[in-house]
């Protein structure tokens, strides 16, 4: 399987949001995408993807950002 990782920054880049909304995103104990590498936290795409998509199912402060 190739999956495509991202930084806590790309997550933000990609999603148009700060460093903090990011990381909120990356700490919720309902996001499953997170991979610790050592110290660092890397982020698998399409389980964030699937995280916004299912979200903006339920809120709909994210209808208006996808």
């Amino acid at each position: 399987m190739n999956e495509e990782y991202m930084t806590r920054q790309e997550v933000a880049d990609y999603l148009k949001i700060g460093l903090n909304s990011a990381d909120k995103i990356i700490k919720n104990r309902h996001f499953n995408g997170r991979v610790k590498v050592g110290r660092r936290v890397l982020v698998i795409k399409s389980e964030l993807d699937n995280y916004i998509k299912k979200q903006a199912k339920n809120n709909s402060f994210f209808n208006n950002a996808i």
